[in-house]
């Protein structure tokens, strides 16, 4: 507990990915933020790796917020669990108008039940 607690400092900076940017690390937990649409889940990262054009901006924790729907519904699909790695790519906007990501997930060799959730039972990232 006490290690979550360090971690627990102020909410990281939110990913605000360009085109073809990707990033890589470790859930560390989920929360809730507020936009002015409502409620919003949010994935915190560790993040492990970087990738963006131009720059590099060594934030060691990102807040990735579920709000944009392929992107929610790559976590509903993939159920990352804290301590997973989960690696995300966005595409940039699709010709339709919305917002496309890639994700890929190692589960770090853990078993999961069929239906278990990705984030403690009070949060459900995938709500």
């Amino acid at each position: 507990m006490v290690d979550r607690l360090e971690k627990s400092g102020p909410f990281p900076p939110a990913w605000e990915p360009v085109e073809d940017e990707i990033v890589v690390g470790l859930v560390e937990t989920y929360t809730e933020g507020s936009t002015p649409y409502g409620p919003c889940y949010v994935c915190i990262l560790q993040v492990e790796e970087r990738r963006r054009e131009g720059t590099f901006d060594p934030e060691p924790r990102l807040a990735v917020w579920l709000g944009k729907t392929v992107l929610k519904n790559e976590f509903q699909r993939q159920r990352p669990q804290v301590g997973d790695r989960v690696g995300i790519r966005y595409l940039g906007k699709h010709p339709k108008g919305y917002r496309n990501f890639s994700m890929m997930v190692e589960h770090l060799g853990r078993v999961r039940p069929v239906g278990a959730l990705a984030a403690p039972e009070d949060i459900d990232p995938c709500a």
